[in-house]
């Protein structure tokens, strides 16, 4: 249930986003970036979630100093889709309808650009 334990705490304390970066003329790419982050007080338990993670294939993350007292694992487009699919594929699970679809839509965005 590690990966359930995981979609969970991301329900509570993390996020998704996608955004258009500046290349280095200055102007926004046309790729979509998708970022997947989990924030915690917990240095620890995050570095336990990058271990889940990677036991599933995913790169090897550090864990960063959000601010003073926050820590936060982020991943990149490729790995935040990988993420979906171990979080929510096939899973008739409870979870946050509302962050299941922004991460859908994201990707649906990212998928429809290639």
């Amino acid at each position: 249930y590690e990966l359930d334990f995981i979609e969970g705490y991301f329900d509570g304390d993390g996020s998704i986003g996608g955004q258009y970066p500046t290349n280095s003329r200055g102007t926004k790419t046309k790729k979509l970036q998708i970022r997947f982050r989990i924030f915690s007080g917990s240095k620890t338990i995050l570095e336990q979630f990058n271990k889940i993670f990677v036991k599933h294939g995913l790169k090897n993350k550090s864990v960063n100093k959000h601010s003073k007292s926050v820590y936060e694992i982020f991943y990149s487009t490729n790995e935040s889709i990988l993420i979906y699919d171990l979080l929510y594929k096939d899973k008739n699970a409870m979870f946050l309808k509302r962050k299941q679809q922004k991460f859908s839509e994201l990707i649906s965005k990212r998928l429809s650009q290639l």
